[in-house]
């Protein structure tokens, strides 16, 4: 069924269909390492959705077995929560912390010290706070992030391995040196393509995200420089500056990066690595790479999310007829 649709949305852009890698996790259950829930009024925890139930059998099961414990503990004092609107659970990280970043309610004053001292099991954070907590999440080519609890970190753990993967062995065999990664949340890709020696240029308007992301390739010496601003203006800013790369990563949200497009153009770098979780706007932004000589030479789609009808896409777009 995702193989149909993403082949459906390639013809209606009049897109070449090419071969597609398709590429699994080790299981279909049991891989989420994340999940956002509502308080109630009462202090509650219930999920968005209420057609779920909260033995949600896509959870890692170390997960699951702490939201049993979290709801336990939000049960006995539903007073703890007063004053959030949602919270997010994210999984155990590199040093044993379970993550618990707190939404809060509007004019709400949290008192985190206290919070700590009723969930104190947990790394805590609140949302938008500009020195939020962060998480150790390990990469491929022995690499840490580190991730804000409030920052984008992919859903699936292993299958996003091979992900990063992927995109590493590609920039390596196509002799990458410079590279603009963009939407780069805290450097999933960037720091590992810094590792190969890559001088990387991320670009991501969470500010968080962005000093993390600074602040694990300077522990680890890697040559990869943030900068927090939108994708289009960091493209316009770095063409006036003559800035020339090999290769330019566009991991854009899931609308799309057709409004960041034209500048992405303006560089004329070789190779273009588009990532997307949505066919339909992959596929209107790869049609309007294609009309400015991007052609699509290779396509893989990640099973990021079973048994949903979402699938993560990677393509790399070369420039036809490139001169340097």
């Amino acid at each position: 069924m995702k193989r149909a649709a993403l082949t459906a949305e390639l013809v209606a852009q009049r897109l070449p269909v090419p071969e597609i890698s398709w590429i699994s996790g080790e299981t279909a259950l049991g891989y989420r390492n994340r999940l956002r829930l509502r308080v109630l009024d009462s202090g509650q925890l219930a999920f968005f959705n209420s057609q779920k139930h909260f033995s949600c059998c896509v959870l890692e099961p170390e997960l699951a077995a702490e939201l049993t414990r979290l709801l336990e503990l939000t049960c006995q004092r539903p007073e703890r929560l007063r004053g959030v609107a949602h919270v997010e659970l994210r999984s155990r990280d590199d040093r044993g912390s379970f993550g618990l970043a707190l939404a809060t309610t509007p004019n709400a004053q949290l008192e985190l010290e206290r919070l700590q001292m009723e969930f104190p099991d947990y790394l805590l954070g609140v949302c938008g706070d500009p020195n939020i907590a962060c998480q150790i999440r390990e990469l491929p080519q022995h690499v840490f992030a580190e991730v804000p609890l409030d920052g984008f970190w992919q859903i699936n753990t292993r299958v996003n391995q091979r992900l990063v993967e992927h995109v590493v062995r590609g920039a390596s065999e196509r002799g990458v040196q410079r590279a603009l990664d963009l939407y780069a949340g805290a450097g999933n890709f960037a720091l590992c393509l810094a590792r190969l020696g890559i001088y990387v240029d991320a670009v991501e308007t969470h500010a968080s995200s962005v000093e993390a992301l600074q602040r694990a390739a300077q522990a680890q010496t890697l040559p990869c420089r943030g900068s927090a601003e939108r994708a289009e203006l960091a493209c316009e800013r770095l063409a006036r500056a003559g800035e020339r790369y090999d290769l330019v990563v566009v991991d854009a949200p899931r609308a799309g990066a057709r409004e960041a497009l034209p500048a992405i153009l303006a560089l004329n770098a070789p190779h273009l690595l588009v990532c997307s979780c949505n066919p339909r706007s992959f596929a209107r932004d790869a049609a309007l790479l294609s009309a400015r000589g991007y052609r699509l030479h290779a396509l893989s789609a990640f099973d990021m999310f079973p048994q949903t009808e979402h699938v993560e896409l990677l393509a790399w777009l070369e420039l036809h007829n490139h001169a340097r």
